[in-house]
């Protein structure tokens, strides 16, 4: 039936899409902080397997794994300077560092495909004793995906070089 074959080709079309907005928000991302194209691959890369020895359910593995992907987008709104400070932030400074999650959920909200992992995004910088940012969420409050990914990306960080600190081994 041409009518099938039309919404098909439509779902291709609009699946394609999707997968180039995904690719140009890496890319803007990485022109803004180059550390992170390697970092947000292996953040994701760690958080699923990790999402998967608990055996959490596929497609939630997925929203893990794109949520992991853009876990940093939100710093393509923190200046420069504070970004790549080689340096310990100043409070002043810090303070615009925790205004990322809230940029990343400006940036991916209007993304209909995005949506299940805004929340992801948002909330991997809370704490379980709700210290962390940028609502306070405490213990199983915070998304099973968000607390995955924070686990993942303090990992990356710490083996890693980092513009403020060399990589600790992985003994350390």
């Amino acid at each position: 039936n041409n009518r099938t074959e039309e919404v098909m080709t439509s779902r291709d079309r609009i699946k394609t899409q999707f997968i180039n907005t995904i690719r140009a928000l890496e890319k803007a991302l990485q022109a803004k902080n180059v550390y992170t194209e390697g970092h947000s691959r292996r953040v994701a890369e760690k958080s699923v397997e990790i999402a998967r020895a608990m055996k959490v359910p596929r497609e939630q593995i997925r929203h893990i794994e794109l949520g992991a992907l853009f876990h940093d987008i939100g710093k393509i709104g923190i200046r420069d300077e504070v970004l790549n400070k080689p340096g310990r932030l100043t409070e002043s400074e810090y303070q615009h560092m925790k205004e990322h999650p809230l940029v990343a959920e400006q940036i991916l909200s209007p993304i209909e495909e995005l949506r299940p992992i805004v929340d992801i995004v948002k909330h991997e910088h809370e704490r379980w004793d709700g210290k962390g940012y940028p609502t306070g969420l405490k213990g199983w409050d915070i998304p099973l995906g968000s607390r995955l990914i924070a686990i993942a990306d303090a990992w990356d960080s710490m083996v890693y070089d980092r513009v403020y600190r060399k990589a600790l081994p992985h003994d350390v």
